[in-house]
């Protein structure tokens, strides 16, 4: 019986078809990837804001204590210096260098060294953030202690600790904060102005609400699971803005009192559209232990309708 084979003529016509296909539906399926990402990543951080309530309604009202302080611990468990919080100072996306955070996150939060004082502490001790794990990672390029080869270090919250605060932050237990070198002018951006002045910590697999069960395991971020810029991927916890930071710390910060309601304020405008974008007032006041946020590694928190928000003069100054 007589075979007819495939022509060269018809393979190449083949092979072109299927790489014509191949250019059509690649970038197709790179878009469901990407917006699978995100769909994760959305319900990640709802989910993990509803785990954190219900870690409060059974507790008290308290926070899961033994959340990661993104901060180097010195031989005493405590960040030695002001410059020891692990910061992203530069953006490489060459996968030269491995970041202890992502620039994304540093960058987009504004995040500075900020030293508790003695009220602060006690504010939050009693949220029930008590201990606190200061990041110690030996292969992290930013570690700087030889004395330690564990992962965190735990740290009791007290005057004097170091943590990481965003917008702006304070060198000393008993000075002023002074407010991020890219948000102290007219025109600079920042990108949730109301996480202003609050501190951030992350949710690891010390934290109490892995250890007690309310999750199984510490939720990760999906964009960074296969990244090669940066070791933090975890979700963490925006706190409340302590009373004792509004009302014993605010001294620096370039920003009046316009409404004469006895807190500092300013607004934002849509920096996407400065002429016509929607524009809203911060208001610095203290909150009450509900008013948390969650964000992920990279520095986004929920439902964000703004990417970036930037200082606007609404004619009565900052």
């Amino acid at each position: 019986m007589n075979k007819k084979g495939f022509t060269m003529l018809e393979l190449l016509w083949v092979i072109v078809i299927i790489g014509f296909l191949t250019a059509m539906i690649a970038p197709r399926l790179g878009g469901v990837s990407e917006r699978a990402e995100e769909s994760i990543n959305e319900a990640n951080l709802k989910d993990t804001k509803k785990y954190v309530e219900t870690f409060q309604d059974e507790n008290a009202g308290d926070f899961p204590n033994h959340l990661i302080n993104l901060v180097l611990a010195d031989d005493d468990g405590i960040a030695a210096a002001v410059g020891d919080c692990i910061m992203a100072t530069v953006e490489d996306r060459t996968n030269q260098v491995m970041e202890s955070i992502s620039y994304d996150f540093s960058d987009r939060l504004l995040l500075s060294e900020h030293v508790l004082s003695a009220n602060e502490a006690a504010e939050l001790l009693a949220m029930g953030v008590s201990v606190v794990l200061s990041w110690n990672h030996p292969d992290d390029p930013n570690y700087v202690s030889a004395t330690h080869w564990n992962r965190y270090d735990w740290v009791d919250v007290a005057a004097g600790v170091m943590v990481v605060m965003i917008g702006g932050g304070a060198a000393d237990s008993a000075v002023d904060i002074t407010a991020h070198g890219d948000f102290d002018a007219l025109g600079e951006e920042i990108g949730n102005p109301d996480w202003l002045y609050r501190i951030v910590a992350g949710i690891g697999p010390d934290c109490e609400l892995v250890t007690e069960d309310y999750v199984e395991a510490a939720p990760l971020c999906p964009a960074g699971l296969n990244n090669r810029h940066y070791f933090y991927n975890y979700y963490s916890i925006v706190l409340p803005r302590l009373a004792a930071t509004v009302n014993g710390r605010f001294g620096a910060l370039p920003f009046d009192d316009d409404d004469g309601d006895g807190y500092l304020d300013f607004d934002v405008i849509d920096a996407s559209d400065t002429t016509d974008g929607q524009i809203k007032r911060i208001q610095l006041k203290p909150m009450t232990g509900t008013q948390f946020d969650i964000c992920n590694a990279t520095g986004h928190g929920r439902q964000e309708d703004v990417k970036w928000w930037q200082l606007y003069d609404n004619g009565d100054g900052l």
